[in-house]
């Protein structure tokens, strides 16, 4: 083609969705499979699955995410469908308590989850925003900010690196005590 092609649109093959579009100022917008959202499970882990293989940042988000017994929520990437374990996060952790003394985590060493602490109550209304960003193939910076809606004076923050055996396709999210009673969250990824 040796002239201008003008495009407002590009569907899928069946053309019944836009996958992309192109506004009169020259932006473009994705319209397909960079998005899911979720509403929580009440038994097990909730499993988020569908993030493809050429997702360079990915992002985790939850609002009001809660436990229904009291302890610590733990998030994993998965691979293949399957829960990356082993000593496959190393990571720093942060807690800032109104009133009391900063908590330092240090996760060098590797450990098998995320762990988002539950601030040793029920019903605590996590906002959970985790990055992720691979640096080269099975090899994944990222890193975290946790507030409480229920207590406003908590936080916490992760920062540290993610190995695992192939792309990062998904996240399992598990109450360690017993079951997520509310929440919702969403993916993102480029």
């Amino acid at each position: 083609m040796t002239s201008t092609l003008k495009v407002s649109t590009l569907q899928d093959p069946q053309n019944s969705d836009t996958a992309l579009s192109i506004d009169s100022s020259g932006r473009v917008e994705i319209k397909q499979n960079h998005t899911a959202t979720f509403n929580y499970a009440t038994s097990g882990a909730w499993t988020f699955t569908g993030v493809p293989s050429f997702a360079k940042k990915i992002t985790l988000v939850t609002h009001n995410l809660s436990a229904d017994t009291q302890g610590d929520i733990y998030v994993r990437v998965t691979v293949g469908g399957t829960r990356v374990m082993g000593t496959a996060y190393k990571y720093s952790e942060g807690r800032l308590s109104n009133g009391q003394a900063v908590i330092v985590n240090n996760n060098a060493a590797g450990t098998d989850r995320i762990e988002v602490n539950g601030f040793n109550g029920v019903a605590n209304l996590l906002n959970y925003i985790l990055n992720i960003y691979e640096i080269e193939t099975n090899l994944y910076a990222f890193n975290t900010t946790v507030s409480n809606d229920t207590y406003g004076t908590f936080g916490v923050f992760h920062h540290g690196t993610i190995t695992t055996g192939g792309p990062i396709d998904g996240f399992d999210i598990i109450a360690s005590g017993g079951n997520l009673d509310s929440g919702k969250a969403r993916i993102f990824w480029e």
